[in-house]
């Protein structure tokens, strides 16, 4: 037999070895699409690449969570010679969800297909209103109940389930809550001096009482995103019992740098040079933030940030505790100090730009 015919032959063995698993890979994503179009019946097919799909209007955070698990868990394993099903809940750096179901090769064990749950667009997540949610999860052992308005009715199996399977010392729910505002919240001198001037409270929800005064946070998710001037009074009001001549280099440093006509708030257009110098400048500041003063200005930088100690004259903006949630409908509450103390190791800074003419920001994120 030649060379060539023995060529020919391999190759042809190759396509016909590949063919079953590609057939198989067609039927599995069809039947995936159609097990979800029964549940989703305004179910919309977003291609992004060869090797993923978006599959929009798949319903809320909880919906879709029980959607992929039961198609995941009862999927028809006798579609299934050559792949294997796998669930993924993520989220993404800006604290949406990322639900997935991927298919993975038995053969080599690679990912080959991703099928990515989405919500409807223009429904993005609103805190405040999850916030209100959780108030009403709380109040409803409360005698003469009514829930508070201002809620998403989509929001409220989740908030339930969170507050129904927190652990911590849940005793500090056994009152009636409310979401607080900014009304009536008052700044300090000191930050009005720099010029910070947002009044939004650390605070989330509050006891009738005002004793009780709870953050919520998402397990992933931001606790700080500042501009130039709350980013330089936060940093100023806990230097300056320590370090008053650091306090006020490094302000300055923040006024010059984080100010937009400083020209490192956006690399769009810039040389490799350039942009390489707009990236040292920014890192001189994360490192700052995390290693100054030998570590302790970070945890110092993180309760400022998440409490406002020196920010407000309002005892009721300040927490004293921190209700942490997840996707998967569980709860956790800490006291504030066991909190920062518990996910200081997690805490990662950065600084970005934030878009148009408003200059540099400190981002924290857990």
């Amino acid at each position: 037999m030649s060379d060539s015919l023995l060529t020919l032959l391999e190759m042809i063995g190759e396509v016909l070895e590949e063919s079953p698993p590609s057939q198989e890979l067609e039927a599995v994503k069809n039947e995936i699409i159609k097990i979800t179009k029964a549940s989703s019946p305004n179910l919309k097919l977003d291609p992004k690449s060869s090797k993923t799909i978006n599959l929009v209007n798949t319903g809320t955070r909880k919906e879709r969570i029980t959607l992929i698990q039961n198609i995941v868990n009862n999927f028809d394993q006798s579609l299934l010679t050559n792949f294997t099903l796998k669930d993924y809940f993520g989220t993404k750096s800006d604290g949406s969800a990322d639900y997935r179901i991927q298919i993975f090769s038995n053969l080599t064990n690679k990912l080959v297909f991703n099928f990515v749950f989405k919500k409807t667009p223009g429904s993005s997540f609103n805190a405040t209103k999850f916030e209100i949610s959780l108030v009403n999860a709380i109040n409803k052992n409360q005698p003469n109940y009514k829930p508070q308005p201002g809620s998403v009715a989509a929001y409220q199996p989740l908030a339930d389930d969170v507050i129904q399977n927190m652990t911590g010392p849940a005793e500090v729910l056994n009152q009636k809550f409310m979401k607080l505002g900014s009304a009536g919240i008052e700044l300090t001198d000191f930050y009005k001096d720099i010029g910070a001037s947002k009044r939004e409270p650390k605070t989330d929800i509050i006891s009738q009482d005002g004793k009780i005064r709870i953050s919520v946070k998402k397990s992933t998710a931001q606790f700080i995103s500042s501009e130039g001037p709350e980013t330089e009074a936060v940093v100023m009001s806990v230097l300056r019992s320590k370090n008053s001549t650091a306090a006020t280099k490094l302000s300055e440093l923040i006024r010059t740098y984080f100010a937009y006509t400083h020209k490192i708030a956006s690399s769009k257009g810039k040389s490799k040079n350039e942009r390489e110098a707009i990236n040292r400048k920014r890192q001189f500041f994360v490192k700052r933030f995390k290693y100054f003063l030998g570590g302790t200005f970070k945890r110092m930088l993180v309760r400022e940030a998440m409490v406002g100690d020196n920010k407000f004259v309002s005892e009721q903006a300040k927490p004293n505790y921190v209700l942490v949630w997840s996707e998967d409908g569980t709860g956790k509450i800490f006291e504030i100090e066991k909190f920062i103390t518990a996910y200081l190791p997690k805490i990662k800074f950065g600084v970005r730009g934030r878009g148009g003419t408003r200059g540099l920001s400190l981002r924290g994120e857990t």
